[in-house]
């Protein structure tokens, strides 16, 4: 974007920024313009508030469809997305502080700030929350765990290879799980049905190489004679352009659940150098990951001149998927958006502003100066 490949320290760092700039451009320059033409009281500034952060999650929803197709999108798209998401939070933040401060009176006012601060506090709760519920526990690493606490003490220290018994909770059967270790850390998994799903992945990574290394959309056609041992079609997700999986809803045959199986793909392509732009003299020579990766001695991602070829790699997972991901999570958080924005309007349109200040006499005494409703 603007001829500048940006970092993912970057963008985080641009909320900060477009606070600092948005701050006294809306004070010296949008409210006074605003004010020409529309009466702005503080709950009408909330309430646009609401609506433009909902634009903002409507906007990074758009983008992740496109990701989610398969399509790369813009970074731009995202630096407008923050700077329409930083605007809605001018409005409500700032606006919603102060107007939570002015219409206590002075002696509630320590107590209205809490509950100000105590319903920031709960719509974070509530964010942990759906992040929480939407979670698939992770089938292997809860199995895993559970089968090491009860190996004995020597052979806890590292263990090579350990039977988890899936669904049906009986080693010996058709659903166990074969989880292969080195110094005590997961290195593979195998997976009941293992063979069918690596040739529905082979027929996913062949239809990419016919074109152009891109993955599809949708599954081969191939795929939908296949059944798994439970005589289930497999299902193949598309998560972005370099990622898709192939799932097997296990024995339970349900979707969704802990006991999903399947193969994840992951196109690995070469990184081309960086072409050089002006923004590389506010860079460091070395970025802090980079330096982290080299002192402990992990494999350092190679810059090429395009010629290497592009390789897949496959993965197999039991569970720890979620049950809301891609452009689906992002429009929940925009319908909740939305319906607090509407919500809030006919509390914005019936309350009765009355600002109560506090101020300082000669003598050094405080008293409430109840003004006129706004």
């Amino acid at each position: 974007f603007l001829g500048v490949t940006w970092l993912p320290s970057q963008l985080q760092s641009l909320n900060s920024i477009f606070v600092l700039t948005f701050i006294p451009l809306f004070a010296f320059v949008v409210y006074p313009v605003a004010g020409r033409f529309v009466r702005l009281t503080p709950l009408r500034k909330i309430g646009v508030g609401f609506f433009l952060a909902w634009g903002a999650f409507l906007m990074v929803a758009r983008i992740q469809e496109s990701i989610d197709a398969g399509v790369v999108p813009s970074v731009g798209w995202q630096i407008l997305a923050c700077a329409l998401l930083t605007a809605g939070e001018v409005m409500i933040a700032i606006v919603s502080l102060e107007f939570a401060y002015t219409q206590a009176p002075r002696a509630l006012k320590s107590l209205v700030m809490c509950y100000y601060l105590g319903a920031v506090a709960l719509g974070n709760v509530f964010v942990a929350v759906v992040n929480t519920a939407i979670q698939v526990p992770d089938t292997a690493a809860v199995q895993l765990a559970e089968a090491l606490r009860r190996l004995p003490p020597d052979w806890q220290r590292d263990p090579r290879t350990v039977m988890l018994p899936g669904h049906d909770g009986i080693t010996g059967t058709a659903d166990d799980l074969v989880q292969r270790l080195r110094d005590g850390r997961p290195l593979a998994l195998e997976i009941p049905g293992q063979e069918m799903l690596e040739t529905a992945a082979e027929m996913v990574i062949a239809h990419a190489g016919m074109h152009a290394d891109t993955l599809p959309r949708e599954a081969p056609a191939a795929m939908s004679a296949m059944r798994d041992q439970w005589g289930n079609p497999p299902r193949y997700q598309l998560v972005n352009a370099s990622k898709a999986r192939v799932i097997s809803m296990g024995p339970d045959g349900d979707p969704g659940t802990e006991w999903d199986i399947g193969i994840e793909i992951e196109v690995r392509r070469p990184i081309s150098p960086p072409t050089p732009t002006w923004a590389d003299a506010l860079r460091p020579a070395e970025t802090w990951l980079d330096r982290r990766r080299r002192e402990l001695g992990q494999e350092m991602p190679s810059a090429t001149n395009g010629t290497t070829a592009v390789s897949y790699h496959t993965t197999t997972f039991a569970g720890g998927l979620t049950r809301l991901e891609g452009a689906p999570y992002f429009h929940f958080f925009s319908w909740i958006m939305l319906g607090t924005a509407v919500l809030f309007i006919p509390y914005a349109y019936f309350y009765k502003n009355q600002t109560w200040l506090q101020e300082t006499t000669s003598q050094g005494t405080t008293h409430d100066n109840r003004s006129s409703p706004l």
